[in-house]
């Protein structure tokens, strides 16, 4: 509980949330921050217990993380390569997940109609099914900005949220550790940055 205790005050203070939190809530941070600490939770409980309501909850989750900020869907990973760090896992997984359609089909089902509620509101106010309002801006793949957006002074994450490098140190320990947990978050985290940085408005106001 201490170590508990500790980890949340120094996210709080060390990084952007108690901002967001306090004079910018109508951003999508806080709420995404909630959500995948839910999705970690979910994830960890349907892997532990096998109990389909908690793989149901899971996948509403990933349905709210999609429509609060639809890159965060990246998320996904964790939960697909939770508990897998050799090629016998992936067997296994896949044997273990064919035994379960009908529960993946109610799974799915759970996620698309959360997901309907942002199609829904979109159809409903403009007609369309499907709204992009960053009018202007979008994504370059091919060009990501990831040293500018880790280390310029313009908005370097490393610079501004120096935290940042005790977490990257503690997948160190967590490949130790905890392995069969390690790629899941490991590569989650590189491919979010990736997104983050492909913006092209990578320094994001």
């Amino acid at each position: 509980e201490q170590v508990v205790f500790f980890s949340l005050l120094l996210i709080l203070f060390g990084s952007n949330v108690y901002y967001y939190h306090l004079f910018d809530k109508a951003m999508s941070h806080v709420f995404s921050f909630s959500l995948f600490s839910l999705l970690l939770f979910t994830t960890d409980s349907w892997y532990r217990h096998r109990k389909g309501y908690f793989f149901l909850l899971l996948c509403a989750v990933l349905g709210l993380i999609a429509i609060t900020r639809p890159t965060n869907l990246s998320v996904a990973i964790i939960p697909l390569l939770w508990h897998i760090s050799s090629y016998s896992d992936v067997k296994e997984r896949l044997s273990f997940l064919k035994g379960r359609i009908p529960l993946l089909l109610a799974g799915l089902s759970c996620f698309v109609l959360i997901v309907m509620i942002q199609l829904g509101y979109w159809k409903y106010t403009t007609d369309h099914w499907f709204l992009y309002s960053y009018s202007g801006e979008t994504f370059s793949f091919l060009k990501p900005h990831i040293a500018d957006g880790l280390l310029s002074f313009r908005k370097g994450w490393f610079i501004y949220t120096p935290l940042s490098l005790f977490c990257l140190a503690g997948f160190v320990l967590l490949y130790r550790q905890y392995r069969n947990i390690f790629w899941s978050i490991f590569l989650f985290t590189l491919l979010n940055i990736y997104i983050v940085f492909s913006w092209d408005n990578w320094w994001y106001g």
